[in-house]
């Protein structure tokens, strides 16, 4: 259970980097991200709700920093997108 949810934090902090990797390489472009965000806020709650205990407090402890990773990755590819 621990590990579980150790695991399950890990990646979601690497949201971020995962997004600005593939805006970088040109294979997603930040307005499809912008476009995605509302689906993305279902799929941190999907995601927390299946990685996480069935406790309705851990669900949203994965999937809000999930939510706010997401946002963080997005507005750091606008920010390359705007110096590029």
């Amino acid at each position: 259970l621990i590990l579980s949810l150790l695991i399950s934090f890990g990646l979601a902090f690497e949201v971020p980097v995962i997004i600005l990797i593939l805006v970088i390489l040109g294979w997603v472009k930040v307005e499809t991200l912008e476009e995605a965000r509302p689906y993305m806020i279902v799929i941190a709650f999907v995601i927390g709700a299946i990685l996480t205990p069935p406790d309705v407090i851990s669900q949203f402890c994965l999937a809000i920093p999930l939510w706010v990773l997401y946002e963080l990755g997005l507005f750091a590819s606008k920010r390359i997108n705007l110096k590029a």
